[in-house]
């Protein structure tokens, strides 16, 4: 069977050429826009410099450092400061460096020797003030003593008086009129005595009234006059305060001291006697008057003479007169003599009181002033004591022996501008550290940390030192003390650099470490365990936004990260990159320069230094170390 075929016709093979054409061109142009885009970022890539460094992103553990220079000295240090008051020279010093020895010790080696000369001066002054003091003093004792001795005669001798006097009295009154006399004496002398109590406590008060009133008004006391009555009752208090006027007798003996209350003594004998002698001369008158009655009827009987008649009247009268002087001696007695003696005992007694009080104030008065005298020749005597001790320690404190063992530093090892050396001939004050040696057994570091990483400093953290004398030994310390205040020295140097001194101390002992050398201690603040990490300069600062550009087939990629904790040469990524892929060590659009805002320097002032040759990243790998 025949097969036909259809005839085409010259307009669908003309349609259908024009399509294919099309379609090839349109090929081509998608070829040709690959090519250019693949020319481009080839040609991008290869245009920057050939050397540009990159560092494989890693994944592992990391330490958190703060890396700080300062400088080893001793834990403990003995400072030999200057106990001299205020300010002297140095005569001798020992070399700085000398090793003090324990036979140094023992033979008291002279370590530095002041100028004692003023001082020396002083104490021979000082002496003289001394002996004049004890020799003041051994006087005021005495004479308290003899104070003493001469109150207690006195108080004996007015006591004395008072029981005299008592005697007296009741030899003169008889024991119970004298008795309840005296009771009545003294209960007298207790009533006035509380009433000048009681008058100087008033006065007292109005003194104190005055006073107020004039601070109140804000004039003076003594701007104020006083009245005549007021000047009168004053000296009257006075007088009376100080013992000056004499006090009436207390009681009147008159009413007390009555013939018919006498007891037996020298009034009772004389009443007696005086009665006696009027009896008799009584007697004698009635004698007489017989005798004359009866020599009167003799005479009228012519018994007797005239004569005799004139004697027995004679001797009548006489006895008259006689019984008159008797009657009037006994009335004289009763009314004058009596109560004069009375009186007068009973005055010397109540007068014996008033000396025997007089004699304990005069006493207390003396004693207080020899007490007062005795007691501030004691007080100048301690004074000039004690001057004379603290010269001696003085001229003593000028020689300093050495009483510890190790090297001698001068001053306290860290020498400032602004201070004078210590050397021959230089001045230096009171409790200046002059010698200083450090006890080489245990050393330390003192570093001054920054203040932006103070903060995560403790105490106990583990550091790495390195000495710049040994660079090959590397120390281990732990962190034992950061200063709370900014270091002081710093603080005026620098105002806006805050630096905190923080002590290391390092394990073991070291022979060969000496104070003062120059140290870097890299304090392990944190340990991480599993991180993602890049080198410091892989991550840069564009437009306030941390980037890392990472190396990929078709050129470098710009990614924008997120970034945690560093140390002093690798920081933790958190976001952005992978471990595996490749970033460069600075930024292709610098020309080798590092980027002022990269995090390698951002916060950590002018101290911070980069990673070097000796790894101290430690677990940073060393591919991109020497970028």
């Amino acid at each position: 069977m025949a097969t036909s075929h259809p005839v085409q016709q010259p307009g669908n093979r003309g349609r259908k050429r024009r399509l294919t054409l099309r379609r090839t061109l349109l090929l081509l142009v998608v070829i040709g826009a690959v090519a250019a885009t693949l020319w481009y970022r080839w040609g991008r890539a290869t245009s920057g410099p050939s050397n540009t460094a990159t560092f494989t992103v890693t994944r592992g553990p990391m330490e958190i450092t703060v890396l700080e220079g300062g400088s080893a000295e001793a834990r403990e240090s003995r400072q030999i400061k200057c106990e001299v008051q205020g300010a002297t020279k140095i005569l001798k010093i020992v070399d700085e460096g000398y090793l003090v020895t324990q036979a140094d010790v023992d033979k008291g080696l002279v370590l530095i020797e002041l100028d004692s000369k003023q001082l020396v001066d002083l104490q021979v002054n000082q002496e003289l003030e001394y002996q004049n003091a004890m020799a003041a003093v051994t006087s005021a004792r005495e004479a308290y003593e003899i104070q003493l001795n001469q109150n207690e005669s006195e108080l004996k001798t007015a006591n004395l008086a008072i029981q005299l006097n008592r005697m007296d009295l009741e030899k003169y009154l008889g024991e119970e009129l004298a008795g309840r006399i005296v009771t009545e004496i003294e209960s007298s002398r207790k009533t006035q005595q509380a009433k000048q109590h009681e008058e100087r406590e008033a006065e007292q008060a109005a003194k104190d009234a005055a006073k107020a009133a004039a601070a109140a008004s804000g004039t003076p006391l003594e701007d104020k006059p006083l009245d005549e009555k007021a000047a009168s009752e004053a000296g009257e208090n006075v007088a009376a305060i100080a013992g000056i006027t004499d006090m009436a007798p207390s009681i009147n003996l008159l009413d007390q001291a009555k013939p018919d209350d006498l007891g037996d003594g020298d009034a009772r004998q004389r009443m007696r006697a005086l009665e006696n002698d009027l009896v008799l001369s009584q007697q004698d008158v009635a004698l007489a008057a017989t005798v004359l009655e009866g020599t009167k009827r003799l005479f009228e009987k012519d018994f007797v003479t005239k004569n005799k008649l004139d004697n027995d009247q004679l001797a009548y009268n006489r006895k008259q007169i006689a019984q008159q002087t008797a009657t009037t001696s006994k009335e004289l007695f009763l009314k004058y003599e009596f109560p004069k003696s009375a009186q007068k005992q009973a005055s010397q007694y109540e007068d014996a009181l008033r000396k025997m009080e007089r004699a304990g104030k005069v006493a207390i008065s003396q004693l207080a002033t020899a007490e007062a005298a005795r007691n501030s020749a004691e007080v100048r005597y301690g004074v000039q004591a004690r001057k004379r001790k603290e010269l001696a320690e003085q001229i003593q404190k000028c020689t300093v022996k050495a009483t510890y063992t190790g090297m001698v530093v001068y001053g306290t090892g860290e020498h400032n501008w602004h201070s004078e050396p210590i050397e021959e001939g230089a001045n230096v004050r009171e409790q200046q550290v002059m010698l200083t040696i450090p006890d080489a057994s245990a050393m330390a570091v003192k570093v001054q940390v920054h203040e932006s990483f103070v903060q995560k400093i403790k105490p106990g953290q583990k550091a790495r030192i390195r000495l710049d004398s040994n660079p090959g030994a590397l120390l281990t310390g732990e962190v034992h003390r950061i200063s709370v205040l900014p270091d002081s020295q710093n603080r005026w140097m620098n105002p806006d650099l805050k630096v905190y001194a923080t002590i290391i101390y390092i394990d073991g002992n070291n022979e060969w470490l000496k104070p003062g050398m120059s140290a870097e201690a890299e304090i392990i603040v944190d340990k991480l365990e599993d991180v993602v990490q890049v080198p410091l300069q892989a991550v840069t600062l564009e437009n306030n936004q941390q980037v890392c550009y990472v190396s990929t087939a078709l050129g470098h990629e710009r990614r924008v990260v997120e970034t945690a904790d560093y140390n002093t040469a690798m920081i933790v990524v958190t976001k952005g990159v992978n471990p595996g892929e490749k970033v460069l060590l600075r930024s292709p659009n610098t020309s080798g320069k590092e980027t002022p805002d990269s995090p390698s320097t951002e916060g950590k002032g002018d101290k911070e230094k980069q990673p070097d040759e000796k790894g101290k990243a430690g677990d940073a790998p060393k591919e991109g170390k020497g970028a």
